[in-house]
This record gives structure tokens, sequence and C-alpha cells, in this order.
């Protein structure tokens, strides 16, 4: 099994990115991994649009253990350098330059797993936090976490550590053209490529990546125990819905109805979606184009608010880009226009299929100006938990993981998640006479 890069890297834009403006640098730092153990049993603050319920206590620290990285098959092709449609100052962050250094995976996460999954011409990558699943356990769940377009799995990066601590195993997928996550063969046509991310090929990743990650796992996992939590943050929430909507409703081969456990979306919402379509390729053109250094690139999204929080962006920027074998400079990993074809794809019918899954759902919304009328509706029918976490950009849980571990927390814990089953009790025998 081979080693992987210690540092993670890829894309560049989520989806539709609503910038709301600059924070006070101190709301924008973050507390170290290790001290954020303990928001499991935090309080609420009022910035809940519908309440919800107090914090059971803290779990305790997840156990310390050394981080491994694993492939499962044989291996194949390396990532490659992608082409870059994004444009801007070729050293943008050049001046001013903040002392911010690129951290890795393995400060969040115990496990970075490669699974081969022949079916879909594709080696996912799937990073692992928290305590594992255990065997002979007949109701346990796992938190799926999805990202944002050109995004990668280490925007959910201070969440997931702080989930883990929290006592919840978590699984984090990069999306195929994303991240770590790259073809088996470079044939063209076949699957359509990394550039064929429609909706219903990334629903397929996702469900035979849990499936696979799950069968490696052996016979001693009860399968049909494990019910799963899927978050995901814009394309991720999309994707997350449809994922939902493919499980409750039957159409998934690997899992049965009853295994889908709880949905949330993270800013994403049909209506204000796809109004905001037409401005993404001017948006995504205006970024920077390169860096000459990783440094530089974490300085300008702290300096742009792009993300507002310096240590997840430490984490999660250095993990969006590659270094060109040529040039040396930094440049994007994900090309995000290359996919334009499919952008309406993700997010038509979303709130239909939102509504429609039959499990607990969650919405979780940097400000209420996101939702559309359907939602509205609902929203004040009760048929969903709504939150708000004001004082964050598009990415809330990277510019506010606290306060995201904190109401996930609360809403798998409300809706009694982590309860396991207990088998039929058998009566005592009787005492001798």
């Amino acid at each position: 099994m081979a080693r992987v890069r210690e540092q993670e890297q890829s894309g560049a834009v989520g989806l539709p990115p609503r910038p709301r403006g600059l924070v006070p640098p101190s709301a924008s730092s973050s507390s170290s991994p290790s001290s954020r153990a303990g928001i499991c049993s935090g309080t609420h603050h009022p910035m809940t649009v519908m309440p919800h319920h107090a914090m059971r206590p803290p779990m305790g620290p997840p156990r310390a253990q050394p981080p491994k990285s694993h492939h499962h098959g044989p291996s194949g092709a390396a990532v490659g350098v992608g082409s870059t449609t994004h444009s801007g100052a070729e050293n943008a962050g050049s001046e001013g330059e903040m002392e911010l250094v690129d951290r890795s995976w393995e400060t969040y996460f115990r496990e970075q797993i490669h699974l081969e999954l022949p079916s879909r011409n594709l080696r996912s990558c799937v990073y692992v936090a928290g305590p594992p699943l255990a065997p002979n356990c007949p109701n346990q769940t796992a938190v799926v976490l999805l990202h944002g377009g050109g995004h990668t799995s280490m925007s959910w990066a201070l969440v997931a550590s702080a989930l883990g601590g929290c006592g919840w195993p978590v699984l984090a997928i990069d999306f195929r053209a994303h991240g770590e996550t790259t073809l088996l063969a470079e044939e063209e046509g076949l699957l359509g490529g990394e550039e064929d991310m429609s909706a219903e090929n990334l629903v397929a990743d996702i469900l035979c990546t849990l499936d696979a990650f799950l069968e490696q796992m052996g016979d001693s996992l009860v399968r049909e125990g494990v019910r799963l939590a899927v978050a995901g943050h814009s394309l991720g929430g999309a994707i997350a819905v449809r994922v939902a909507s493919a499980i409750t409703g039957g159409e998934s081969q690997q899992f049965p109805p009853a295994s889908l456990g709880a949905l949330v979306v993270l800013d994403v919402v049909e209506g204000t979606a796809l109004s905001a379509l037409p401005h993404m390729p001017q948006i995504v053109a205006s970024k920077p184009k390169r860096f000459s250094s990783l440094k530089r690139a974490i300085s300008w999204a702290v300096r742009s608010s792009e993300v507002r929080n310096r240590e997840s962006a430490c984490v999660s920027i250095p993990s969006q880009l590659r270094q060109d074998p040529i040039t040396g400079k930094w440049v994007w990993r994900a090309d995000v226009l290359r996919t334009e074809e499919h952008w309406k794809g993700w997010f038509t019918g979303l709130s239909s299929l939102f509504l429609g899954a039959r499990c607990p759902k969650l919405l979780l919304l940097a400000g209420t100006d996101r939702l559309d009328r359907d939602l509205t509706i609902a929203q004040m029918q009760g048929k969903f938990q709504m939150n708000v976490v004001y004082g964050t950009g598009h990415i809330l849980q990277e510019d506010s993981p606290d306060r995201t571990t904190e109401i996930l927390d609360s809403f798998f814990h409300h809706h009694q998640l982590n309860q396991p089953e207990s088998p039929p009790s058998s009566p005592s025998p009787s005492s001798p006479s």
C-alpha cells in the first residue's frame, strides 16, 4: 500500500458563492483542533431560526491514532496538473503576505483511503475521522460529508475533526475531478472522464464509494445496521439530496431505504442557485489564475474573504491546488468552467427532492435571503429544521466550524441517530427452588 503525499490539494470555487463582506480578524480565527473537543456540550447561541435541543454531554476526545493512508486495489495513473480557467494576477497574495502555513490532512483525519471502483473507472479518495464503525453492532450511524464545487474534503476538515471528537464516525469524500480522486484509466469517453460531473454520475460515484468502503470492512460489519447521515455543502448539498432521494426512493441497489438516517444541506437552495448561475463564469474568471507559493494562495483566500477562518484556509486552500511541473506555479486542480454544462442539472428540482426525502432534514444557511418560495412555505409548516449561521460567507462550515459542529451534533442526537438497537432480551432463567 503506497503512502500518499502528506499535503492534500484540490478545487477552487463553490457554487454559488455569495460574498457578504469582511469580518473582523477575531471572528475569523479559530481555536486549535484539540480545544474544539468540548463544543459537543456547549449551549446554543441565538442564531437559530427553528429551535433545536440542548447538547448532550461530550463523549470525550477521539482516541489518539496515527494517521494512515491506504490504497485498495492495484495502483494506477498519477494525478496530472489540470488546465486552469481562472484569470487574475499571477502573483496574487504577494503584497503584505500573512504568516500562514499550509496544514496536512493528518491534523484532522486519522486515515486516508483510496478505493478502486472499476465500474466507475474511479479511484475514490475517502478521509476518515472519529471512531471506526463497530463490528457486530446492529445499529450505528456514519456521517458522510460532501464538498462544494471546486473544493475538496478539506473544506470539512475542522468540522470532521470536531464531529469525530463528539463520537461520530465520519467519512469525507472527494468528488471526481477534485482533490485526490482520480480516474483509473484516461481513455476518452469512458464514463465521460473527469469532467462528466452530471448529477447522475456524481450520485453513482458516491453510492459506489460508500458501498466499497463498507465492503472493505469485512463480514464483521452489520451492513443492514449502518445508517448514513449525509451532509453536503453547495454542489455537495445538491448531490447529498439526490443520494438521499435515491436511497429512500428504493433506487439504490447498495442501500435499502431504512439506511438513510438524516439529510443535511448547507447553503444551497434551488431558486437562489439557479438565479446565480448566469454570473458564475464571470466569478470563476475573476479569481487568480496561479500562485507562486501555497503561502500566497492561503493569504489571498483570507484577505479576499474566500475563507474567513485562517486555520481552515491553511488546510483547504492547498488541497485545491496542484504545482505545475513546468512553471513551478500553483494552479487550481479543478477546472470548474469545463463542468458548466452540468450546473443547471445539479440544482433543478432540488427543493422538491429535499422536501420529499423521508428522513430528518436540516437546512443550514448563511442568511435567510437564500430561501426560495417552496422552502419558505415548507419551513413555516415545520417540515424541516432550519438554522442560520450569521457572520459567515458561503463556505459556512469553514468560516464557523464550531457553530456548524454544534448544530449538526445536536440535530443528530435529537433524532437519536447514535442510539444502538438493543437485542431482544430473553427471560432470565428461573432459579432452582
